[in-house]
Order: C-alpha cells, then structure tokens, then sequence
C-alpha cells in the first residue's frame, strides 16, 4: 500500500502511475487525483487552450494546405482521399450520396486502407511511378459492394456508361 500526498488515502500500488525518478517507482498522487486536477485546471484555463489552438491553426494554416495538396498528388495521398470518400459516402448517412451508396445498402468491405491499397496495386497491377491523373475507381457490378474483384480503374466516359440509369435505358 502507497499513501497519495494529495488525498492522504492508503491505495494499491496499481492506482498509481509509473515514474522512473522515484525512489518506489510510481507517482506521489493517485490517479484519480492526477484526473481531478487536470479536470479542474483545463476548466480554469479552457479560454487560454482554445485561443492557443485557434491562434495556432491560423498561423500555420498556410503550411497545413500546402502539406496536404502536396501529399495528394502522390499515389499514396490520392488514393488515401479516394478510399475516405469510398467509406465516408457508404457508412454516413449525412453524407450527401449517401442515398446513392449507403442508403442502398451498398457497403465499404475493405477492413482498411492499407488492405484497400494493397488491392489497388498488387491485385489490379497499378503501378505507383504512373499518375492516377483522370482514372477513376469504379464498381463493375454497380449493385455490388467495393470490395476485390469488383473494383477497377476505369476513365470518366467507362464510368458514366457503368449507371442504373444506363442499365435501364439498354
């Protein structure tokens, strides 16, 4: 048993966060003191955390856009944005396609990104040295979810042929 120096209490040595300066190893405040105490202290100071946060934002918002339209035209980040509007469309229901996608039960069955990438270039053979450019990731069962096999890169023509309008109309 530990004594904590803020509440005076008698507590496990588990209810104590580890400290490699102390002699014993573990913090002199319990952790429920160490939680009310940073409640208390971000309650007191929350202007001066938000007002850091804003003011930080604006003076690095510029660096902030340039980072990201840059990582987006490597494959990676344009793939990377193409697979969130993928899960974002199909699973949101705020999503303005939502009634396209999701609302009609068509599903994301890529675990991740990382399986999703995989797909794109080992599976289908894309090669990452070429720019995606005008392709496009276009379902060949338009009733289908996205998942392997049922993905393609296709141009913007092949992908306006692939509709249920279009289906409709044949």
């Amino acid at each position: 048993m530990k004594q904590c120096t803020r509440c005076s209490r008698d507590r496990p040595p588990s209810m104590f966060s580890k400290r490699k300066r102390a002699k014993d190893g573990l913090t002199a405040w319990c952790k429920e003191c160490v939680a009310e105490y940073h409640k208390e202290h971000y309650r007191v100071h929350r202007l001066k955390y938000l007002g850091y946060q804003k003011e930080h934002r604006g003076t690095h918002r510029i660096e902030t856009v340039g980072y990201q339209k840059q990582y987006r035209q490597t494959i990676n980040g344009c793939l990377r944005k193409r697979y969130q509007l993928i899960d974002y469309r199909c699973s949101n229901p705020k999503a303005v396609d939502y009634g396209r996608y999701g609302g009609r039960g068509i599903k994301n069955l890529f675990r991740s990104f990382d399986e999703f990438f995989y797909h794109i270039t080992v599976v289908l053979g894309f090669d990452t040295r070429k720019k995606i450019g005008d392709l496009q990731i276009d379902r060949i069962d338009n009733d289908g979810h996205y998942e392997e096999g049922n993905i393609r890169f296709s141009t913007r023509s092949e992908n306006m042929l692939n509709t249920r309008r279009k289906k409709c109309l044949l």
